[in-house]
């Protein structure tokens, strides 16, 4: 936006060109510095500053003389019928090439290079600086001569778009610090770029969106490139800032995201520089960033060359350009937060990839393939990557199923939208599954158990979980690590009941999601190890855990006393031994016809006694007892007698 002064100082300014107190000849006349001394003295030195550099931006044009006449028109609002009196007289003392030559000779020329670099930047640099960044505009603008003389030459354009980068990442030194709130974020991501690090995975996890899209496969070169050097990175980023639709990308508000101290244009899983420096790390980043990057980029070309094709007005000023940016958007994980978008640092603070969230439900969102309103390029492109992105899910859910895989078609059920094979379960819906789980357990009202295929109400049962309790744990899995720390220690314990350690809980949070994928897959499925690794390695979420009941968490008399007469050791092996007799046993259950035909209730009847008959024989091989207390023999035998008189009264 244009700088003019404030109502007050262009009455002013007006009042002292009527006067002859500016004094265009005098001040051509003037260094730098004393016709930046005047301006202060007259309109302080905020707009002195802003002033001068102003009047000596239009000095450098060639025509000197309408340069002074726009920079007046500018800063006191004259209008074009009232410009006579005052600018004519701009006019006659400009007018002889005597008084040309003083306008901006070499001496004054420091002084300008820094008022107009201090003004153009928002920030206060030194003489030194202004002259770096002149000879950094020069060199790009000579790159850009180079690139517009052979347009085709592919080394032209990147070398301007290096330039380019060096002249963002220098001015990005001379802004201002992080303030409070930016530095609070920045430590509070640390552990959520640690978790994402070590990995290629933005294919599988952002990127899923895309799979059946050619530019998804033709970017996994580039981003391996990126993850071994950074001078690849730099090509990429310098390509796409080089783009003829560059402009239309920006303002259209397609995620371009990078690597500088900005947090704001950095992507969800590394929004922290603390980590900048670590070499492996590093690596990470780079490859995250330039896959997504290139990614968007490429898509929104095609959509806008198929737009531009379909007769639609694919202008900056259209809508259509912002329709298409918020499909690549939506299906690259990178969704519009709204009012709070530019907060999405501190927002990411809080969640684990609130970009992501409101990708997920913007994709899911009937509006966006139905409302007349949307660009239809946009609508069939959506639409397109919907039906590829359950198409490709749907085809490998079905092949491993016919492979022997243990899948669940049940929405109602957590495993829903995922491959199991043993103890481990490989999410190949790029973390959509979970939205739809959520959607139809809340529609629904009924959850289905994993274990047993058992359909449970929400809330039926005394202790069990309401559609409420099933919002809150959902979205208290979708917290960052920083906040679902809190949030363990608030509650006592974590999203599915297991006792808070703080410090476990915090060393948690700061492991690589690869290795903690490595580290449980070994304890519980080991011949799924090198699979998971592989899955987690592209982005492919792989998790192993056995559904397992924990006796330590018992509060139960009966456990508790088995627990103090056997001792530790034991305990934990015949809790043990339990789970195993339990699961070999109800997955025999599961096989069977007669099983599925039964009701829930008889489902729940029938589990329970396998459950009570294997604890029994446990115990029994153990020689264990259950022996009640005095104390609780007596409170049995009042608690009877109190039935027993308030029944005989009825």
């Amino acid at each position: 936006m244009a700088y003019c002064l404030i109502p007050a100082l262009a009455e002013k300014f007006k009042k002292a060109l009527k006067s002859g107190d500016i004094n265009p000849r005098k001040l051509s006349e003037m260094t730098s510095k004393k016709r930046r001394e005047f301006f202060d003295g007259l309109l302080g030195e905020t707009h002195g500053k802003k002033v001068n550099a102003l009047l000596e931006t239009k000095l450098l044009l060639k025509n000197k003389e309408r340069g002074m006449i726009t920079w007046a028109k500018q800063l006191s609002g004259i209008k074009d019928e009232t410009r006579v009196d005052l600018i004519s007289k701009i006019e006659r003392m400009i007018g002889t090439e005597e008084n040309k030559k003083f306008i901006l000779n070499p001496k004054n020329e420091e002084m300008f290079l820094q008022d107009l670099a201090s003004t153009r930047l928002g920030v206060d640099v030194t003489i030194d600086e202004a002259r770096k960044i002149t000879k950094l505009s020069e060199k790009i603008t000579k790159a850009k001569e180079l690139h517009l003389k052979d347009v085709d030459n592919e080394l032209n354009r990147i070398k301007y778009g290096r330039d380019i980068i060096s002249m963002n990442e220098y001015v990005a030194d001379l802004k201002p610090g992080m303030n409070a709130i930016d530095q609070f974020t920045n430590v509070a991501n640390v552990p959520r770029a640690l978790m994402a690090t070590l990995d290629v995975s933005a294919p599988g996890r952002q990127g899923f969106g895309m799979i059946t899209r050619k530019s998804f496969w033709k970017n996994l070169k580039p981003m391996f490139k990126a993850l071994f050097s950074e001078n690849a990175y730099a090509d990429i980023q310098a390509d796409i800032i080089t783009r003829p639709n560059y402009d239309k990308m920006k303002k259209a508000g397609l995620r371009l995201s990078g690597l500088g101290d900005k947090l704001t244009e950095r992507e969800e899983a590394f929004m922290t520089n603390l980590l900048d420096k670590i070499p492996g790390i590093r690596g990470s980043e780079r490859a995250y960033t330039s896959f997504l990057s290139k990614l968007r980029a490429d898509a929104f070309d095609d959509f806008v060359r198929k737009a531009e094709l379909a007769g639609e007005d694919v202008s900056k000023q259209g809508r259509v350009i912002k329709d298409l940016a918020d499909v690549v958007n939506n299906f690259t994980g990178a969704g519009r937060l709204g009012k709070i978008d530019q907060a999405s640092p501190l927002a990411n603070a809080f969640f684990f990839s609130p970009r992501k969230i409101a990708a997920s439900v913007q994709k899911l969102n009937p509006q966006k393939y139905l409302d007349p309103r949307i660009s239809p390029t946009a609508r069939k492109e959506a639409f397109k990557s919907l039906v590829g992105m359950l198409g490709v899910s749907s085809s490998i859910l079905a092949l491993s199923n016919m492979a022997g895989a243990d899948n669940k078609s049940d929405p109602r059920s957590s495993d829903f939208g995922k491959v199991k094979i043993g103890e481990t379960r490989f999410d190949v819906s790029g973390g959509e599954s979970g939205y739809l789980v959520l959607l139809a357990r809340m529609i629904s009202n009924k959850t289905k158990s994993t274990t047993s295929d058992i359909v449970r109400t929400l809330g039926e049962d005394y202790g069990a979980s309401t559609r409420g309790d099933t919002l809150v744990k959902f979205f208290r899995n979708k917290l960052s690590p920083t906040a679902s720390y809190v949030g363990d220690y608030l509650y006592g314990e974590d999203a599915i009941g297991k006792p808070f350690d703080a410090k476990k809980s915090a060393i948690n949070r700061t492991i690589p999601l690869i290795i903690q994928t490595v580290v449980e897959t070994q304890q519980e499925d080991p011949e799924m190890v090198t699979p998971s690794i592989l899955a987690e390695l592209f982005g492919v979420s792989a998790s192993t855990y056995v559904n397992a009941t924990d006796w330590n968490e018992s509060k139960g008399v009966e456990l508790l006393q088995f627990k103090e007469e056997v001792g530790q050791k034991d305990f934990d092996k015949a809790n043990e031994k339990y789970n195993k007799e339990v699961k070999v046993k109800i997955n025999k259950l599961l096989d069977t016809d007669e099983y599925q035909e039964l009701s829930d209730d008889d489902k729940k009847t029938i589990t329970r006694k396998i459950k009570s008959d294997i604890k029994s024989d446990i115990f029994k091989a153990n020689k264990f007892k259950f022996k009640k207390t005095r104390a609780e023999k007596k409170e049995k035998k009042e608690t009877d007698k109190k039935l027993k008189s308030l029944i005989e009264s009825l």
